[in-house]
């Protein structure tokens, strides 16, 4: 059973299984083919509850698809070319030659695995792609944002308007406030470095522009 969807997008998403069942009450050699994006299980359950139908479905054989309906529509032209339709769904003739068509049909749909691609190691990543990715990165994080990137001053609300900013707007201008904050600390950094250096170099006695 698809647990991930609603049943109205189960029903139509396409993967799924083509089953053969067999009721108790009908003869050895008749057989209903159909398809379900639910479990075997739950199908069976279905047709059982069904009033319609006396006797109790067993399951003889089910083929994961990734579509369930033109598997189930090719399974059932086959079938009828081989002259093995008897009404509907259920389809009467030799065990081994339904199971075979059947299959077939279901080989042309087969759910293939999902193939992950390969990790990449950064040993295996050149110098040049990593060092143009650094400097994205850095340019990114120095790069000034325009004025109507920092600063969206909300429209003028009247008093007894109940619209407010949308957490989205102020989350980004709360992470531009403390961009700023950050490099106005970075320039104190810098101006009290070059106050240090003038500083000792004062305290021994030689500055360049005094030379």
């Amino acid at each position: 059973m698809i647990v991930s969807e609603t049943r109205s997008e189960a029903e139509r998403n396409p993967r799924g299984l083509v089953y053969i069942v067999q009721n108790d009450m009908h003869p050895d050699d008749v057989f209903k083919v159909g398809q379900t994006y639910r479990s075997v299980e739950r199908r069976l359950q279905e047709l059982n509850r069904e009033t319609s139908n006396p006797g109790t479905f067993e399951i003889r054989a089910s083929f994961p698809v990734s579509d369930r309906f033109k598997a189930e529509k090719d399974a059932h032209y086959s079938l009828r070319r081989a002259g093995l339709h008897h009404k509907r769904e259920f389809f009467k003739g030799d065990w081994d030659k339904i199971l075979q068509i059947v299959e077939d049909a279901a080989k042309k749909y087969d759910v293939r695995p999902v193939v992950k691609p390969p990790e990449i190691k950064t040993s295996d990543v050149s110098t040049n792609v990593l060092d143009t990715q650094l400097a994205e990165k850095l340019a990114e994080a120095t790069a000034v944002p325009k004025e109507n990137e920092v600063h969206n001053p909300p429209s003028k609300i009247s008093e007894n308007s109940n619209v407010r900013q949308t957490a989205p707007l102020q989350n980004r201008q709360t992470k531009d406030r403390w961009r700023w904050v950050g490099r106005v600390v970075k320039i104190y950094c810098y101006i009290a470095i070059i106050l240090s250096l003038i500083l000792a170099m004062h305290n021994h006695g030689h500055l360049p522009w005094q030379d």
